[in-house]
């Protein structure tokens, strides 16, 4: 998840970018913002991923976060935070 406004995201989406072309990974991208912002946000980028807009921060507010960026796995069909500077998973286990 990342706004449009905030610079820890933009380098957040450039890593995401490059990683998910050389990775063969699936990322979706939320941005949280109107979608004209949205769409001129990420023609600065060249995103492969699917992109949705949190206009009305419904997805934000679904899932109680409070800082972006933010970034996710999908284990178990759940969303668990993963640590952006280890980037390993965190799932408060030990």
């Amino acid at each position: 998840m990342v706004s449009t406004i905030c610079a820890t995201c933009k380098e957040e989406l450039d890593q995401l970018s490059k990683s998910s072309k050389s990775e063969q990974e699936q990322v979706n991208i939320i941005v949280m913002s109107t979608f004209e912002q949205a769409c001129a946000f990420l023609e600065q980028y060249d995103i492969q991923s699917d992109v949705y807009v949190d206009e009305y921060g419904e997805f934000k507010s679904e899932y109680g976060i409070t800082t972006v960026p933010k970034r996710y796995q999908c284990v178990n069909k759940e969303l668990v935070e993963v640590d952006l500077e280890a980037n390993e998973r965190m799932d408060g286990k030990d």
